[in-house]
């Protein structure tokens, strides 16, 4: 993990309201420790192609798999463009009442994304009967699946982890 989050509260100075929140923030130092940790996943993926007849996986994409890790990696650590993700992500769901993305604070920085909390519990948790699973399903399939795929938009928006945990 390169990072935490944490609940937290504030109060809006402009109207006075304390609001619920989450920040996520990463591990001190974890920009240089995961380039010490990347450098040694390089030389993994190589070691692991440059013996891959030993293994029964010969046709594998080692290098290539270790260079998508790399990459996930990274931008794990990128909160600035985590936060212009959301923030699109809001204008691309803008016309799907049924999509909620959380608010980006305004006291979110490069080292934290300060965000609306979304109050609910994971969709493998819900008590629903076969009719409103049958409806849920739908509603998760087009936010995740139609609504990018039709998108007229030149880049659509692809949620890259939908786990239960992120999808309420």
């Amino acid at each position: 993990s390169v990072g935490a989050v944490a609940p937290i509260s504030w109060r809006d100075s402009s109207t006075g309201k304390t609001t619920r929140g989450v920040c996520k923030t990463i591990k001190p130092n974890i920009r240089d420790h995961l380039r010490e940790e990347v450098e040694v996943l390089d030389e993994l993926g190589r070691y692991l192609h440059e013996n891959r007849v030993r293994y029964s996986l010969s046709n594998f994409r080692f290098v290539d798999t270790v260079k998508e890790i790399r990459e996930t990696l990274q931008q794990e650590i990128n909160l600035e463009s985590e936060q212009a993700k959301l923030k699109r992500a809001h204008l691309f769901y803008e016309d799907a009442p049924f999509v909620r993305i959380p608010l980006v604070l305004p006291f979110s920085t490069d080292n934290v994304t300060a965000m609306e909390f979304m109050d609910g519990c994971k969709i493998t948790e819900t008590k629903l009967s076969a009719a409103e699973k049958r409806a849920y399903a739908e509603m998760v399939f087009e936010a995740l699946v139609v609504l990018p795929l039709l998108s007229r938009q030149e880049e659509a928006i692809i949620h890259g982890d939908p786990h239960a945990g992120n999808v309420y």
